[in-house]
């Protein structure tokens, strides 16, 4: 599966500014991403691989980020 640069993003931001007694396993378990694609991600993120979104993928991460929080809240 292959997802979008806005998402990666929306996902490692998630991890930076997760609760502490959220593990990074359990939110990459609610984002339906592994847990190695999600440390991946940090550390690509970390290195400044993921570059700014545009204002299109800044549009789908909205729409990606009502849907993963209405999941994560209710699953």
């Amino acid at each position: 599966m292959k997802f979008t640069k806005s998402f990666k993003i929306h996902s490692v931001e998630k991890a930076f500014s997760r609760a502490e007694d959220v593990s990074l396993k359990v939110l990459s378990d609610s984002l339906d991403v592994g847990y190695s694609t999600l440390q991946l991600w940090i550390q690509q993120y970390k290195n400044h691989e993921l570059e700014t979104v545009s204002a299109g993928e800044t549009q789908i991460m909205a729409n990606e980020k009502t849907h993963k929080i209405g999941t994560w809240k209710n699953g």
